[in-house]
């Protein structure tokens, strides 16, 4: 350590390697430390007031503090954090650590600088600041002090504006304007709103900036590439300048202007082919090897300026045809008044562009309009002639198609006819062999028929008569409707008088059994594949006149009855007053199960209602979800109109038909004949 009071001699006091000093003008102190700890001299007499071996560390850079205590003395250092030495006028003192993140500070080097009143820790993170017991306690509210044992911490400053992690490499104080280096750019801090500007050192490249120091009117700073001597009451003043435009060439190489002086041609019109151009800036500022910053808009191709570049040479490649004004800004860097040079040019149009190839374009385009009108009129004409041709051709084969077309509907008109009547005499044929409604009334005062063939003839039938005192009565569902269906209810209908009238047999399984032979013999059925197996479904009652003993058998279709004495019994479900005789699950005709037809044995009282029927009501589709109407349904509207006439109970049905088909968003076709038979004892 030397130390020199008249700039010429220096006076060596210490041997010891010292990395950082610090003069304390109110105490009169010297300070210096490094790796053998820190000791304090007085400038004046040299002397050494105190060793403090304990703040040992490779310090980089020192800053005090005066406190009303004493003084408060921080070191930096390269790997070992912050040193804190606080001492009084006794030269009494106390050395406190704080080192890595858990008192806040990195693990990198660290260098204490002087604030006004305050001490700042430059980082490479920004500055940071200490938040001592005291503000701790204060903060928490408590009544504590710094000798309770509360550690202090640090934490990071706001100081100067926009520094948070940038890494702050050197620092110089002044109550107006301060000087700091952030991530080696050097700034001016304005120290009434603490902001940071780099205006001022642009141009400046001398690599890292490690020292910085000022007294107001000169700055110097040292860094690695040398030191940097800044006038600072000259920073800010815009020294006079010229750009002006030294170059203007435009296709490959065709110079349209060149020199120092500036450009003042009249506006050049330039041909298309040459639309390239290229313009070159001239000025003899420099600025430590910077020049003038340019910003331009094109006008006539854009509305926005550049960005600022030291670019000094323009390039357009192929301008559309046009006027344009090139509008060039420049200034120095840091400046924020620019001025403005410009441009004018005309850029013709190519000659496929111009107004004489717009009438060359419009006399070739009416040519061909008028071309290609003469030929598509012939090429109509020819047309219109193939056309005529053939319409003739196609009139003549149409006529003697609708010629033939005729004669063919007459002949299916006169087939329809034989066919219908055949039909319609089938019906009055099946008509005549049906028992007539007198026949039955007879029998029974009190009964209805619904009998509602699909097609003009039934596959359904009902048949009836009277063998002394007993009546017979059936209703028959035959295989298939129609005229197919028709022949099968007339052939049963023929073996049914044969069987109960001619041999007068009113057992109705034995009716049944006798009707099966009947109807295999006939029809030659033997149950081997390919044979016939048509048949019939039937319901057969003999009903006693005298006694109302009732015989009944089935094939396949059940006998439903009604008791005089439940018609006006109170129940949940109407359908549950009508009872059921189950058939034989087996038909009138060659089946896998040829067993013989069980007779059911039921006694009848006045009033009874009986139900014989085919399944054709039950099975048919309708009502507003288009599914069928069911057994169950069938049974409880014959339960809800058990306690109506018979004729009425009749009119019933039909119009719930006729409303499950047709009474609905979708009406439905008949699906299969339909006869229900009821009687009243």
């Amino acid at each position: 350590l030397w130390v020199t009071k008249d700039g010429s001699t220096f006076t060596q006091i210490s041997t010891s390697p010292w990395s950082a000093l610090l003069y304390v003008p109110s105490q009169n102190w010297l300070i210096a430390a490094g790796e053998t700890g820190m000791n304090l001299y007085n400038p004046q007499t040299l002397s050494l007031l105190k060793q403090i071996p304990e703040a040992a560390c490779d310090a980089y850079g020192a800053a005090c503090r005066i406190l009303p205590s004493g003084v408060e003395i921080w070191l930096g250092s390269k790997t070992r954090g912050v040193c804190q030495i606080t001492t009084n006028t006794s030269l009494i003192y106390k050395v406190e650590y704080y080192y890595g993140s858990n008192d806040g500070l990195p693990e990198d080097w660290i260098c204490a600088y002087p604030v006004a009143d305050s001490v700042l820790f430059a980082t490479s993170v920004g500055f940071l600041r200490f938040v001592s017991p005291s503000e701790i306690s204060a903060l928490s509210g408590a009544s504590q002090t710094a000798g309770d044992g509360i550690r202090g911490y640090f934490d990071i400053s706001p100081f100067p504006a926009g520094s948070n992690c940038k890494s702050v490499t050197c620092f110089t104080y002044h109550p107006t304007t301060s000087f700091i280096a952030l991530d080696n750019f050097a700034c001016r801090i304005d120290m009434t709103n603490h902001s940071a500007d780099n205006s001022w050192f642009q141009t400046m490249n001398m690599g890292r900036n490690n020292c910085m120091f000022t007294d107001g009117n000169t700055l110097w700073i040292g860094a690695d590439e040398g030191l940097v001597v800044f006038q600072i009451s000259a920073a800010g003043k815009s020294p006079g300048f010229s750009a002006v435009v030294s170059g203007f060439t435009i296709g490959s190489d065709s110079v349209l202007w060149a020199g120092q002086c500036p450009y003042s041609a009249k506006v050049p019109v330039i041909a298309y082919p040459l639309n390239t151009l290229r313009i070159h800036l001239a000025s003899l500022y420099n600025d430590n090897g910077h020049g003038l910053q340019y910003s331009w808009m094109l006008e006539g191709a854009g509305e926005h300026y550049s960005e600022w570049s030291e670019s000094n040479e323009l390039t357009f490649n192929n301008l559309s045809e046009g006027e344009y004004i090139l509008h060039i800004k420049a200034k120095i860097p840091g400046s924020a008044i620019p001025s403005e040079i410009q441009v004018p040019f005309r850029i013709l149009p190519p000659w496929h562009r111009t107004w004489w190839a717009y009438v060359i374009y419009a006399i070739v385009a009416a040519a061909l309009v008028f071309l290609l009108i003469f030929l598509n009129s012939r090429r109509l004409v020819a047309k219109n002639k193939k056309l005529e041709e053939i319409i003739r051709i196609r009139t003549r084969e149409i006529r003697e198609q609708k010629d033939e077309i005729e004669k063919q509907k007459e002949t299916i008109e006169e087939i329809l006819k034989d066919l219908n009547d055949s039909i319609s005499y089938a019906q009055r044929i099946q008509q005549a062999i049906l028992p007539s409604h007198e026949i039955l009334e007879q029998c029974f005062s009190e009964h209805f028929i619904l009998y509602r063939p699909r097609n003009v003839v039934s596959g359904d039938f009902y048949w009836g008569t009277r063998v002394n005192d007993w009546i017979v009565i059936t209703a028959a569902d035959c295989t298939g409707h129609g005229v197919p269906g028709a022949f099968m209810s007339m052939l049963g209908m023929s073996f049914l008088n044969e069987i109960v009238r001619k041999k007068e047999i009113i057992n109705a399984a034995e009716i049944l059994n006798q009707l099966r032979a009947y109807v295999i013999e006939a029809l030659k059925q033997s149950g081997y594949q390919g044979s016939q197996k048509d048949g019939m479904d039937m319901s057969l009652c003999s009903i006693n006149t005298q006694t109302g003993m009732c015989y009944w058998a089935g094939a396949n279709n059940p006998l439903w009855f009604i008791r005089k004495e439940d018609i006006g019994r109170e129940v949940k479900d109407r359908a549950d007053i009508v009872q059921e005789i189950k058939a034989d699950k087996m038909p009138v005709a060659i089946h896998i199960k040829m067993d013989s037809f069980t007779k059911h044995e039921l006694k009848l009282n006045k009033g009874d209602l009986i139900y014989m029927f085919s399944d054709g009501y039950a099975d048919q589709f309708g009502g507003p979800k288009g599914k069928k109407f069911l057994y169950k349904s069938f049974k409880r509207l014959l339960g809800e109109n058990a306690s109506l006439p018979m004729k009425e109970q009749g009119e019933k049905l039909n119009a719930a038909f006729e409303s499950w088909l047709f009474n609905h968003n979708e009406n439905y076709e008949q699906i299969d004949d339909v006869t229900v038979l009821g009687i009243k004892i």
